[in-house]
């Protein structure tokens, strides 16, 4: 075979010439803190239902307890007020008020009134203003001309006197204190066992999560044996791992049996063909006639299009199936890319395009050689194939955030940005790109090896041209 058809086995062109990113980043830094956002909001809540349940019986408590202690001193206050009338009615005015003058002489005590009907305080220490029928709350004057609010149940007896009994509300706003210091200790301490459970339950979830993800990462870099981890638990992060195991032994069956397919067919074809063209190539030499020699010419050109379709069908399977990360090591990419620049200077300046390297990070990768020199020629290709003369051409090797990313820009016409799902298809070309060779398996080839390096392929606009990024992850 010829050094152009052994060189056609192994490369694709593109046939795609730009198309606008639409996707978000979906890094592993990204991810990471999402898992973490989420765990955090998860024990955010959980604090914040702890506090809140917390605080409602906590009020709740402490409305009762008001409500309580005031029942109390009312019914104890009523007592003592019809207890006094009593004694008004069987024992006469005047044994009412010595019954009140001997209460007052008490240590501590003082809490009775009785007002003739013109407001004139017959006996009793205290003075209390606007005294009324009922329970309710009134201002104390004290000799000392201090005041404060007590408790106050009265009654016009029926000569128009009032008789009123007061009950200090300082033991009971005691209470209240007491009970308030109580309910805050155990507010705290709620929060406390809340907040630490909280953290707990994040980190078992953010550790669940985690889990499930390192082996979604693992199918995607090409690992499909893996299965999501199934504790002895039983809960519901089990029953999700087992659905999504059955649904991964599911899609592998169907991968392996559309891989197995392509393969096999692209396999079954490529033997008769390079028959075929061996014999072509025999009868080349043996043909004088010009046209004949022009038609087996072409006949071999075809097959040996077809036959570089068919290896670019075997290698994204191969690449798919995740078999190649066996062959990774260290890449030093910055050698590489210069290298293959290098290689395309020729046939960029035959088509007028000026090819150019920017900035060109020394940096290692962990990947394999030859794909990745597959993809940057893919995407050399695919802006020189799909651009006009005059184009500028310029191949980045750039440090991000994100990681290291291959970056090939150009400043060519681009394509509309609703055509930008078609260049990424498999097969997929626009018709714009109907005229040149090639099949659409160039960024097909691309986004594999960018999965099995556990990256993405982006595309966007370059303001004008297209500017292609091959994102590679962490340097190593």
């Amino acid at each position: 075979m010829s050094a152009a058809f052994e060189q056609s086995l192994t490369s694709e062109a593109p046939r795609a010439s730009s198309r606008r990113c639409a996707a978000k980043d979906t890094g592993s830094d990204s991810m990471r803190e999402q898992r973490a956002s989420t765990a955090l909001r998860v024990a955010g809540l959980y604090s914040l239902s702890f506090a809140i349940v917390s605080a409602l019986v906590g009020a709740a408590t402490w409305l009762f307890t008001d409500g309580e202690l005031r029942r109390s001193l009312d019914e104890r206050l009523h007592s003592e007020l019809i207890a006094l009338e009593h004694a008004d009615r069987a024992e006469g005015r005047e044994a009412l008020i010595g019954d009140i003058l001997a209460f007052d002489a008490m240590p501590g005590n003082g809490r009775y009134l009785l007002n003739a009907p013109d407001g004139t305080r017959l006996a009793g220490k205290v003075s209390v203003s606007q005294v009324s029928d009922g329970i309710h709350d009134a201002v104390l004057v004290h000799d000392n001309g201090q005041s404060e609010t007590v408790r106050l149940d009265a009654l016009t007896l029926p000569d128009g006197a009032t008789l009123a009994v007061v009950g200090e509300l300082g033991l009971m706003r005691r209470t209240e204190l007491t009970l308030l210091g109580i309910a805050g200790g155990g507010f705290g301490v709620v929060i406390i066992i809340g907040v630490v459970g909280a953290v707990l339950t994040g980190r078992v979830l953010q550790h669940r999560l985690a889990q499930v993800d390192g082996t979604a990462r693992a199918i995607i870099a090409g690992d499909f044996s893996r299965r999501m981890p199934i504790s002895s638990n039983c809960d519901e992060f089990d029953q999700l791992s087992h659905t999504l195991n059955r649904m991964l032994d599911h899609i592998e069956r169907l991968m392996g049996s559309l891989r197995q397919v392509s393969a096999d067919i692209a396999h079954d074809l490529r033997s008769p063909l390079c028959r075929l063209r061996a014999r072509l190539e025999q009868a080349l030499p043996e043909t004088q006639d010009p046209a004949y020699r022009a038609t087996i010419a072409d006949a071999l050109e075809r097959i040996d299009d077809i036959l570089a379709l068919f290896a670019t069908i075997l290698r994204i399977c191969e690449v798919e199936a995740g078999g190649v990360r066996r062959q990774f090591a260290a890449i030093s990419m910055a050698p590489l890319i210069a290298e293959i620049v290098e290689d395309y200077l020729p046939s960029a300046q035959d088509g007028g395009h000026t090819l150019t390297t920017g900035a060109l990070v020394e940096t290692n990768v962990f990947g394999s050689r030859d794909l990745l020199a597959q993809a940057t020629s893919n995407l050399i290709e695919n802006a020189l194939n799909h651009t006009p003369a005059g184009t500028r051409i310029e191949v980045n090797l750039l440090r991000t955030v994100e990681g290291i990313v291959l970056e090939v820009r150009d400043d060519g016409p681009g394509i509309p940005q609703d055509m930008s799902e078609v260049a990424r298809q498999r097969f997929g070309r626009l018709d714009a790109s109907r005229s040149t060779p090639g099949h659409g398996l160039g960024l097909t080839m691309v986004e594999s090896v960018a999965l099995a390096h556990e990256g993405r392929l982006e595309l966007a606009d370059a303001h004008p041209g297209l500017v292609a990024r091959l994102h590679l992850g962490k340097e190593v």
